[in-house]
């Protein structure tokens, strides 16, 4: 049986760029959960003010398979949110904010 830990990521958007491959911002893995539910749970509650004080923009859960270098683009599911600055809620999104791009996203880090 294949195992999966669900990592979420913080991202913050730097500046005002509206060309993906223009734009910087900064990630931080706050922490993994062993299933997607609890990670989505987590998100929309904001535990933890995973928010920070209204600083992050977006979040992604990833389901990351266990590993060295396990982690791997190609296929990876991922559960995207976005933060509503003015109700300050985190909205689930249907897909990927077209201003990330997916290379520049890399899941959780160790080491």
């Amino acid at each position: 049986m294949k195992q999966h830990i669900y990592t979420v990521v913080l991202i913050k958007l730097e500046g005002k760029k509206t060309v993906p491959e223009e734009v910087k911002f900064n990630t931080r893995s706050v922490g993994w959960f062993p299933d997607a539910e609890s990670a989505e749970l987590n998100v929309l509650n904001n535990a933890g003010d995973i928010a920070e004080g209204e600083y992050y923009d977006f979040v992604v859960v990833e389901k990351s398979p266990p590993g060295h270098y396990a982690y791997n683009s190609y296929g990876i599911e991922r559960q995207w949110f976005r933060r509503d600055h003015v109700q300050k809620k985190w909205k689930r999104m249907n897909a990927r904010p077209k201003i990330v791009t997916d290379s520049k996203v890399r899941g959780f880090g160790i080491g």
